[in-house]
Parts: structure tokens; sequence; C-alpha cells
């Protein structure tokens, strides 16, 4: 059976939010009570640790009431200390698992009475995860082939939270990875759409999904997206957790495209490049897409700094999800 990627919501397990576990949170995620007109705001979310969870507001607050509970129903006992302040502190009784899907309510007041009750998610802090490097890219859709992203695993590790940030993807633009155990030199396959019988997030063992791009070698994981959800202009970033380092970034442009085609995009180019992981941030240092297909995926034929000279485009037939790169 096919494990889904898990949306965080106003986010994603694999999958989504915009911008950190420090998570934004989604207004339709929040109710509120009482008369008044300008109650507290609840900001982010933003787990510290395995059994600590900040919670920031737009003010000072103090905590009426709270509690946490893993996605299935487990109390997780909910601490706080007395007071207002504008991040509340939640220290857990039990530790979320690396990865886990966890939900933190309660109801807060601010010093002219407003009140504001709520029930936001969080993720499992990962207190060991695993390092990854972006390593083959089809950005093109022809079924029974999807759109996939492989990962080479460069110091193994626990995989879950670890965040890829999709910036022209705007229904879905991040992802979080399952938590499953991976080992140095493991490749890890994120397939974004799942159209055929048989899929399976292997989480396991890594030879037991179906479908046409699977590798019993690799670890799969299927996704559910669909409506074209990797485009060939595009940055990609791989964070070790939500609000967390970059791992690894990918610039992509197609010669249709003048400039990024977004404040967002060109944004995350210069985070890239102010990282260390991209040698520049203008459209003419990303890598040229213009020849990819579904047959011919984006490929690293080389590790470096980062950058466009590390990549190539396959010739038809030579992609490779889950195993080794062609290399000209």
């Amino acid at each position: 059976m096919k494990v889904p990627l898990a949306p965080c919501l106003a986010l994603p397990c694999v999958l989504v939010l915009t911008g950190c576990l420090s998570c934004a949170v989604d207004a339709a995620v929040l109710s509120v009570w009482g008369s008044d007109a300008a109650p507290p705001t609840l900001l982010s979310v933003t787990p510290r640790s395995s059994t600590l969870v900040s919670v920031a507001f737009s003010g000072p607050v103090r905590v009426l009431d709270a509690s946490a509970a893993s996605e299935g129903g487990q109390d997780l006992g909910a601490r706080w200390a007395e007071g207002e302040t504008a991040s509340v502190e939640f220290s857990l009784s039990s530790a979320l698992p690396a990865g886990g899907r966890g939900l933190i309510e309660g109801t807060v007041a601010d010093g002219a009475g407003s009140t504001l009750s709520f029930t936001v998610p969080f993720t499992g802090y990962n207190e060991r995860p695993a390092v990854l490097r972006i390593n083959e890219v089809r950005f093109d859709y022809s079924k029974p082939k999807v759109e996939f992203v492989e990962f080479l695993v460069l110091r193994g590790g626990n995989l879950g939270g670890i965040t890829i940030e999709n910036y022209r993807n705007a229904a879905r633009p991040v992802t979080e990875l399952p938590p499953c155990e991976v080992s140095a030199g493991d490749f890890v396959v994120w397939h974004l759409r799942s159209v055929e019988e048989g899929l399976v997030t292997e989480l396991g063992a890594v030879d037991v999904s179906a479908g046409t791009d699977s590798n019993p070698q690799a670890r799969d994981i299927w996704d559910d997206q669909t409506s074209a959800p990797l485009k060939g202009t595009n940055a990609l970033l791989l964070r070790e957790r939500r609000g967390g380092a970059l791992q690894d970034a990918l610039l992509a442009a197609e010669t249709a495209f003048a400039d990024w085609p977004s404040d967002a995009v060109s944004a995350a180019a210069r985070e890239a490049e102010t990282a260390g992981l991209w040698p520049g941030s203008s459209l003419g240092s990303a890598v040229n897409t213009d020849g990819t297909s579904p047959t011919r995926t984006l490929g690293r034929i080389s590790a470096g700094e980062g950058g466009a000279g590390e990549w190539a485009v396959c010739p038809t037939g030579k992609c490779s999800p889950g195993g080794a790169n062609w290399v000209p």
C-alpha cells in the first residue's frame, strides 16, 4: 500500500508550510472566541528539542490552558511557565519521535483580556538529521514517468523533518521527509506523484515498492501532488529541518525567462549564494533545463562547491533514479 507523505496542514511528513519549523501558522487552523476585535495572533511554532516547543505570539500573553498530543492521540504532557511573554515555551513530559506529527492546543489571553484559542501542528524534532545532497531531478511528466528529486546520503541519520523547499509550487512550497534511518551512500528518491498501483513509501525495507521508477536498492518515497509540481525555472533548497540550516541548493532556469519569476524564488537564490551553496544568485548563474524531458533528467556529474558546472542533462534513456548518475 502507498504510505502518503504527510502534509503539515498549512505546510506538510513527506510534506507542507512555508518558512519556519518555525512554521508560520495559517489562519485556517486557528479559532478565535470572544468579542474583542483585536485578539492576540499566533505567529509560529518552533520545536527546539524533542521535548521543547516554542510558540510565538504577536505580543505578551499568558496561557490559560494548553495540552499537546501526538497524531495518534498520546498525551505529551505540556507544561509552561506562569506570567506573560510573547514566546511561550512548552515543555513536554513525553518526546514526540523525530519527524512525528503532533498538535498543541490551548487558550491564551493578553493584558487587555483578549483571548485566542488555537490548535496548531508541529513536527517532532530530529536530533540526528541525515546530511543529504540533491543528486538528480526530473522536471517533466509523462505517465507513468513522474517528477522526482533524488538525494544521495552524505552522512547517515534520520530523515524525519528534513525539508525540501520548492519555490515555484504555491500549493506545496515545503515538503517534509518522513522519519526513517538512512546510511551514508544510500539513495533516497522523492517521487512527486502517485499514478500507479503498488506504491509504498519505504520507511523500512527498500525493496517493497512497485512503480516504474522504483529501485530495489534505493529508498522510494511517494507523494500525491498534481498539476506540474516541479517547474524547470526554480530554486530548490534542502534544509535539515524547518527554519534550520541549509544542506544543499539547486538553481535551475529555462531560457524563456529573463529573470526569476517571483520575489520568493529570487530570495531563495540569494540565500543559496549567501550559504555558499551556489556561486551567484542571478538567473544567469542557474543550470539550464531546456533539454530536460521525461526521459532526460538533470543529474549531478561532479561534487564541489555547487553551481551549474556540476550538472548536466543526461541522454535519452540514461536517467537513473535511485542509482549512480550518467557522467559524460
